[in-house]
């Protein structure tokens, strides 16, 4: 971000907004997400496992937000959704959606 606004600033002095403009209309991973669907969606939607975590944690998050979960449940939650995306990244399907299991059966 710090590399953006010091382009920004030299490039207002040498009049390069056309091109400044034109770089901030390529996201970092090179990838655009489409409009209405996050980055974090888009991924998921390649990978099977993260879309369970994603699936997982959109029908535990308002739980989890509305306060109707004691801290130590959550924090427990929260737990269980990292080991699951740990998980994930070793490639061990079986033993994230064990641990995404686990966490859905503590937010009921």
């Amino acid at each position: 971000m710090r590399h953006l606004l010091a382009l920004a600033i030299a490039f207002s002095f040498i009049g390069g907004h056309a091109a400044l403009a034109q770089e901030e209309q390529v996201p970092a991973a090179g990838v655009m997400a489409p409009p209405g669907i996050s980055e974090e969606e888009m991924q998921s939607d390649n990978d099977p496992c993260e879309a369970k975590i994603t699936e997982a944690e959109n029908k535990m998050s308002d739980k989890m937000q509305s306060g109707a979960l004691g801290d130590d449940t959550i924090d427990k939650i929260n737990e269980l959704l990292d080991r699951a995306d740990s998980e994930c990244t070793d490639g061990d399907m079986t033993a994230a959606e064990a641990s995404l299991n686990q966490a859905l059966s503590l937010a009921k």
